[in-house]
């Protein structure tokens, strides 16, 4: 009864703070300039505990925008969620001054010579603007749902739901846009991959291409059967409610399933996966061996493969995680700036690299 009323309280705080978002929103400056960056508070966006968070913002010169979704792990218990390694900003929240530390870090969007970076001159996202989304829900930017863990741990997994208010968002403030580029790493990975359907619908006619940094998707079948992983994202997070209505085949084979989905239901959008032949990070995280892990590589290279020529991999040989912040990375002879070079100004030649 208790934990029922917790849940119902925090959803009718959800609601009062809803109502209030335009009234937040209209007073925030947006006239952002080149090189700068300006942090957007939403009301309706929440952290996993509850406070509220936001976006930022660069605006660039050009009619492209870039959305970036953050790194940071997952959760789905409370062991995942309160343990030894829980994702990040999982119990703080994210704010104005977490957005601060960000922009000035050259290991994310200060980076120098990266993909953030305007003066760089062979970053081919130079000239776009720029909408960074923080990660503080534990959900892989994929949730909408509000639990509690042993019966003490209030969670909002709401990472789905505040996609949904910052693109509502972003459609006003670039109403001039030709092309949306989908990006996250990890977690945020991820995300781009669950959320691109959400993505492409918000922007309508206007063409929305995906980079899937790093978050390899998992066939099921590979998962240790004693974790129960998926069941437990499925219901902790509803995901039967932000997964595509269309993918059914999400729902047993998991997230391996949008890749065929999206070639079918998206053939105009391009979608690149990126990803170290052994990764460093998610094998463990998922209980899986290296061997297990090639094999999930395997299987969703079988799957890009079989989807028309707008989806390609981008496949480094050695151990690492993460890729969108090493530029100069190889493929074979390619770097990774290259590669994504090719595949935003449609060169006819892009294809898989590894």
């Amino acid at each position: 009864m208790i934990e029922r009323w917790r849940v119902r309280g925090a959803r009718i705080l959800e609601r009062i703070l809803w109502s209030a978002v335009l009234i937040i929103t209209a007073n925030v400056p947006i006239a952002g300039t080149a090189d700068s960056w300006t942090w957007i508070p939403f009301g309706n966006a929440f952290c996993a505990n509850g406070s509220t968070t936001g976006l930022g913002m660069s605006e660039g010169t050009s009619t492209r925008l870039v959305i970036f979704l953050q790194a940071g792990g997952a959760c789905w218990s409370s062991a995942t969620c309160y343990g030894s390694n829980p994702p990040v900003a999982f119990t703080t929240g994210y704010g104005a001054s977490n957005f601060a530390k960000s922009s000035r870090s050259t290991s994310l969007l200060a980076e120098p010579g990266g993909f953030f970076d305007r003066g760089a001159a062979a970053n081919p996202f130079r000239n776009d603007s720029y909408v960074f989304v923080p990660y503080c829900t534990g959900d892989l930017h994929a949730g909408n749902n509000i639990v509690t863990y042993d019966a003490t741990h209030l969670v909002w997994h709401r990472g789905y739901a505040n996609m949904t208010a910052y693109l509502e968002w972003m459609v006003h403030r670039f109403p001039q846009l030709t092309r949306v580029t989908l990006v996250g790493s990890s977690a945020g990975g991820y995300g781009a991959l669950i959320n691109w359907a959400q993505t492409q619908t918000a922007f309508g006619t206007v063409r929305v291409d995906m980079i899937d940094d790093s978050g390899t998707p998992i066939p099921n079948r590979l998962l240790p059967a004693h974790s129960d992983i998926w069941r437990q994202m499925l219901t902790h997070w509803n995901l039967t409610a932000t997964l595509p209505a269309g993918c059914s085949a999400c729902l047993t084979d998991g997230l391996e399933a949008l890749i065929p989905y999206y070639a079918a239901t998206q053939p105009g959008d391009k979608a690149a996966f990126l990803t170290y032949q052994a990764d460093s990070v998610l094998p463990a995280y998922y209980g899986l061996t290296n061997a297990e892990f090639g094999q999930a590589l395997a299987r969703d290279r079988l799957l890009i493969n079989a989807a028309p020529a707008r989806q390609h991999y981008f496949a480094v040989y050695r151990s690492g995680h993460i890729l969108y912040f090493a530029p100069t990375v190889r493929a074979g002879t390619i770097t990774l700036q290259s590669w994504l070079t090719a595949m935003t100004s449609d060169d006819p030649a892009w294809q898989n690299a590894n």
